[in-house]
């Protein structure tokens, strides 16, 4: 994994500086053929949503926003379309829309505290206990086509709200501005302002931005 994905060994002394001066827990992840796989962390499992490194979900939305931002119009569609099962949900489809675009011009992405974290890891967990060669993607397929962008990340982020927040996560880039991993901080104890939201992804996307620069 180290010499296929080099931001590992370059992103984990930048963001475990971070972290440990936020308090909080880390993790570095990828798209890999169309799931989102959990590469390195600093814990095995902390509260709400951290998967263990090797486990992955699908690339669907709302699910990797952060990846999907920077990208054309058609591969946010497709990006969309992959959550669908039955009739397109035009309402649906422009909140994932906008959850993109908020990312894209904010640089990070919120998730926020719902039930739809607990059913991810339990579906996660439960087939890797259970059966071998499961990895519980069906299960949570089945769960991303019946959640909105509303019920997994923040969209609009105003500073005096307070939230719970389940992660903050920045995007790396490659040289030809491809997003090709995100440093995540989780861990949050306590609500948080939108101000204070903001600071951190401020100097979140700081470590994500020296990850990228050196990686090119």
């Amino acid at each position: 994994a180290n010499e296929r994905f080099r931001v590992i060994g370059v992103a984990s002394a930048e963001v475990t500086k971070l972290a440990k001066k936020l308090g909080v827990e880390w993790n570095i992840s990828a798209p890999i053929g169309g799931y989102i796989v959990e590469l390195a962390a600093s814990y095995r499992r902390v509260p709400f949503f951290g998967l263990d490194v090797g486990q992955k979900v699908p690339f669907v939305a709302p699910v990797g926003a952060v990846y999907i931002a920077w990208s054309s119009d058609e591969e946010i569609e497709e990006w969309i379309q992959r959550a669908e099962s039955g009739p397109p949900d035009d309402a649906k489809r422009e909140r994932h829309r906008q959850s993109a675009q908020a990312i894209r011009i904010r640089g990070y992405s919120i998730g926020i505290q719902s039930e739809v974290y607990a059913k991810i890891l339990d579906a996660v967990s439960s087939t890797t206990r259970s059966a071998e060669g499961d990895d519980g993607s069906e299960q949570v397929l089945g769960i991303l086509r019946g959640t909105s962008s509303d019920d997994y990340s923040l969209i609009e982020l105003r500073a005096q709200a307070h939230h719970h927040v389940v992660f903050i996560a920045a995007p790396v880039f490659d040289a030809a501005r491809r997003v090709i991993g995100a440093l995540t901080l989780l861990g949050f104890s306590a609500p948080l302002s939108g101000n204070d939201i903001n600071a951190i992804g401020q100097r979140l996307l700081q470590s994500a931005g020296a990850v990228s620069e050196a990686l090119m």
